[in-house]
């Protein structure tokens, strides 16, 4: 107790500090992993100008063992904005609070509707329609758009 700072200036000058730190070091990490993926998606790009590049994105997501989706997104966050010092003309983002998954809400891409999980392995660009099946987790069947069913042995019984 005997530490503790002597008046309340001093205190809301250690707390508005602290924020401050804070906040640069979110912002800074995050912005990191912005131009890294801008890094990713320009290199991708590099391999094929123009064009397909799913087949691509496929190998090096499953040979590093990362997300098909992330360098999906990554190439077209590239596409959209090639020179990352003009991102904020280019997308609507939010100052000091972006962050990956807002850039990637700024693109306009789908996120999970055209996206299938199976059990070996992710695919992507497949259409997934009301009424179609998709296994996640080899365990659970979801209908999209209608109703839910697990008939995994753990749940024991059937929800609707």
């Amino acid at each position: 107790m005997d530490n503790l700072p002597v008046n309340n200036d001093q205190y809301n000058s250690l707390l508005e500090d602290c924020t401050s730190y804070i906040t640069e070091g979110v912002f800074s990490s995050r912005w990191t992993l912005i131009k890294t993926y801008h890094l990713v998606g320009e290199r991708i790009r590099q391999e094929r100008p123009e064009g397909e590049i799913r087949t691509l994105v496929q190998r090096v997501a499953k040979d590093l063992g990362k997300s098909e989706r992330t360098f999906y997104y990554a190439v077209k966050f590239y596409d959209k904005c090639p020179v990352l010092d003009k991102i904020e003309e280019v997308l609507e983002l939010p100052g000091k609070n972006t962050s990956w998954s807002k850039v990637i809400k700024s693109l306009g891409l789908p996120q999970d509707e055209n996206i299938k999980e199976n059990k070996d392995n992710y695919v992507a660009g497949e259409d997934i329609k009301a009424g179609d099946e998709v296994e996640i987790k080899k365990k659970t069947i979801y209908k999209i758009n209608e109703k839910q069913v697990d008939n995994s042995p753990e749940a024991g019984l059937q929800q609707s």
